[in-house]
Parts: C-alpha cells; sequence; structure tokens
C-alpha cells in the first residue's frame, strides 16, 4: 500500500504544469487579438471600401479617337484625299451622382466597428470557455487526492479489523477497487487538461505545447434583475451591425436615385480636308463658278466640331431600372432591421438559459456547503467510530462516503457550469464581472 500510494504522489507530481508565468483572462485575450487574423480581415475591408468609393467616385475615361471619311475607293490616301477627323469626348455627371456612389461604397467601411467588437467577445467567451475548463480540471484533480485520502483512511480502518478477523477481505476489495478507480480518474483528468490547454493555446495564437497556469477564480456575483440584463442586449455587436447594416443599405438606394440624375456629353473635334469641301467654303457661287471653270475647289481646309448631349431619364423604361435598384435596397434596409429585431429576441430568449443556470447552481451549492456536506462529513465520522465498534456495517459506511464524494464533485461541476454561464451572459450583454 506504501509503494502505491508513493507511486501516484510521484505521477501527480509529474503532471503538475511548471511555468514561472501565469495567465489571467484578461493577458490572453489581449494575446489573442493581437494574433487573431480576423482583425487583420476586417482591416482588409475596411481598405477595400475606401478603394470601391475611390473607384465609385471616379469618372469616366476620356475619350479620344480619329475617323476618316469621303476617301475614294480608288485612292483611299487620307493624306491628300477626303476628310481625317481628330475627335475627343467627355461624359460628365451632373447633381454629385459619383459622389453619392463613393459615399454608398465608403459607408461600408461603418461595418467594421460592430465585427471587432464581436469577433473580441466572441474569442473572450472562447478563452474563458477553455480557462475555466481548466481550472475546474484542476480542482477536480485536488478532490480526486481528498477523496482518496479519504479513501485511504477508510481503508486503513478497515485493514485494522481485517487484522482481527472483524473485517471481511471482499471490503477491502471494496476500497481498493474505489482507490484504484481514483487513481485511473486522475489520469483522466490529466489528459483532459492536456486536451483544453492545447484548445486554449490554439485559439490564443501560442504554442500548442505552452503550459497553462490559472490564477483567475471564477467569482458568484450578485444576478442582476433579468430585465436589467434584457436591456443590455441592445448593445451587441450583431445588433449594432444590423442597424448599420440598414444605413448602408439606404446609402446604396440613394446611390442607386442618383442614375436618375442627367448627365451631360461634351464632344469636340478637328477635321482636315487636303481637297477643301464645298459645304464650308465662303462663298458658294464663286465655289461654283470655280468648280465649273476648273473642276476644283478652293474651300477650307481645316474645321472644328463641338457639340453636348444631355440625358434626361424622363420616362419609365430609363427610369425602372435605377427605381428598382433603389427600391431593392430599401426593402433590404428593412430586412436588416426586422432581422434585428428578430436576433434581439433569440438573444433574449438564449440569455434565459445562463441565468436560470446561474439561480439553480447557486442554490444548490449553498444546500451542499451548508447543509448536506457538514452532516455527511459528521455522519461518516460517526459511522466510522460505529463500524470499528461492530455497531454498523460496511456497506452503510462505503454507502456515506460516496455520497460525501459525489456532492463535493457536483458542488465544483456547477461552480464550473456557473463560470460558463457568466461567460455566455458577458457575452450577450457585454457586461463585466
Amino acid at each position: 500500500m506504501g509503494r502505491r500510494v508513493l507511486l501516484v504522489f510521484v505521477l501527480h507530481l509529474c503532471t503538475i504544469p511548471w511555468q514561472v508565468a501565469a495567465q489571467s483572462i484578461d493577458s490572453l485575450v489581449s494575446m489573442a487579438v493581437r494574433t487573431d487574423p480576423g482583425f487583420r480581415q476586417i482591416g482588409y475591408a475596411e481598405e477595400r471600401a475606401e478603394a470601391r468609393a475611390l473607384s465609385a467616385g471616379a469618372w469616366e475615361a476620356p475619350k479620344a479617337g480619329v475617323q476618316f471619311q469621303m476617301l475614294s475607293p480608288l485612292n483611299p490616301n487620307p493624306v491628300t484625299k477626303g476628310e481625317t477627323m481628330f475627335m475627343v469626348e467627355q461624359m460628365i455627371p451632373l447633381g454629385g451622382q459619383k459622389r453619392t456612389m463613393a459615399e454608398a461604397e465608403r459607408s461600408m467601411a461603418i461595418l467594421a466597428e460592430p465585427e471587432r467588437m464581436a469577433l473580441k467577445r466572441r474569442l473572450r467567451g472562447e478563452i474563458e470557455e477553455e480557462y475555466y475548463t481548466i481550472w475546474e480540471l484542476d480542482r477536480e484533480r485536488e478532490l480526486n487526492r481528498e477523496n482518496r485520502s479519504l479513501a485511504e483512511v477508510l481503508y486503513e480502518d478497515v485493514e485494522s479489523k481485517y487484522a482481527v478477523n472483524r473485517a471481511t477481505q471482499s471490503e477491502l476489495y471494496a476500497l481498493s477497487i474505489e482507490i484504484e478507480q481514483l487513481d485511473a480518474e486522475l489520469k483522466v483528468l490529466v489528459q483532459k487538461r492536456v486536451e483544453s490547454s492545447r484548445r486554449l493555446n490554439a485559439i490564443v495564437g501560442r504554442s500548442l505545447d505552452d503550459s497553462v497556469i490559472i490564477v483567475d477564480e471564477p467569482s458568484a456575483p450578485l444576478l442582476p434583475p433579468f430585465s436589467q440584463l434584457v436591456d443590455s442586449l441592445a448593445g451587441h455587436p450583431d445588433l449594432l451591425r444590423m442597424e448599420r447594416m440598414a444605413q448602408v443599405q439606404r446609402k446604396m438606394a440613394d446611390a442607386a436615385r442618383s442614375d436618375l440624375k442627367p448627365m451631360l456629353m461634351l464632344r469636340g473635334g478637328i477635321s482636315w480636308m487636303p481637297e477643301g469641301h464645298p459645304v464650308r467654303t465662303r462663298a458658294l457661287g464663286e465655289m461654283v463658278n470655280e468648280f465649273h471653270s476648273s473642276g476644283t475647289t478652293h474651300g477650307e481646309q481645316v474645321a472644328i466640331s463641338v457639340g453636348g448631349m444631355l440625358s434626361f431619364p424622363l420616362f419609365s423604361w430609363s427610369r425602372s431600372g435605377p427605381e428598382g435598384k433603389a427600391e431593392d435596397a430599401e426593402l433590404a434596409a428593412e430586412q436588416s432591421l426586422a432581422e434585428r429585431e428578430r436576433m434581439l429576441r433569440e438573444m433574449t430568449a438564449m440569455l434565459s438559459k445562463p441565468y436560470g443556470m446561474i439561480e439553480r447552481g447557486q442554490t444548490m451549492i449553498d444546500f451542499y456547503k451548508d447543509r448536506q456536506i457538514p452532516l455527511l462529513e459528521q455522519q461518516l465520522e460517526g459511522l466510522r467510530a460505529d463500524y470499528i465498534g461492530n455497531r454498523v456495517g460496511f456497506d452503510q459506511l462505503l454507502q456515506v462516503y460516496k455520497m460525501l464524494v459525489m456532492s463535493r464533485e457536483d458542488i465544483l461541476m456547477r461552480e464550473g457550469e456557473m463560470a460558463r454561464a457568466w461567460g455566455e451572459i458577458r457575452a450577450l450583454t457585454g457586461n463585466s464581472k
């Protein structure tokens, strides 16, 4: 028995994570925020919104070209024949059309803030989940050793009676099995801690084999009224995101309606006519006489042309496209607000579960600590004396021992559940401890 106790003690020492620096939840959250690629993604989304705004606000590129016309099929040489036209063209939006489109694209950047808030809350929730799981596993290991020590005491009681033939071998076997089971459970707890530590390190962005030293103990603050927590849901980043999405979609509707504003097209050019053009002569009569006498003309060889066109989307076939896009964006904004209301109802329902878990957990913990465990400890102490004096049987002693162990384990389990439930409440409401 002494060798078995020494072996288990050495095993326990080997499973203790040795590391000088301990980690608080806040320090792990800060580390995750610095390393999580999700924040870089949000930053890229902001930059993309600005790039799209620059694109949407840009005018169309000016157009330039050359055109040859009135060339002879037998001698299509533009240097000596026909007319060569050099043209430029520019489309000019009126009424701030491009500026409205740019503002709509730039407004997408207002979604970045709630997305960062949501990501940080999610990371904190995941970190707290694993952090308190590790805390619970550490407490379970301590409780495992306490239960084993108590089982050893009972084993010694049975062993002392067995030495004088007043206890059976099966009683020793029953306690030996209990001790061996506690040793096996200790190994499982160590394996679970390694598993949870790896998950936590992965979330934080540390080396998977880094040790995790728990310093933040779960607190049990007083529960505020449920209605107060419901009021806090209004600041949830997902709800804020839907509100801002509605703002963005209304900006998109304004941008779509800006297509109904007029557009001005300016066009200009210079024509070169090596042989002149009869229509551009200063004196048509002289040109006709010269043409009849010599067969040639002496008209102007260079001409300019300037013009403009203004688009007016006045008719239904020209307005239905922009108006349809604008209506679609307005409906999308209303849809986002309706989604926000649905999410608020869902969050209210979700909030009720951890709230009730904390209420029930605190009730049972108070019962165990104030009533059941003190009574079971007193009962077990009395039963030990009665068992030694042959006034009660071993089964009754073992039953009370197991009830005491289960009560202690239930307290620990409920404390862990309450810690995680508080994490869920903080994730939903943003309230601190």
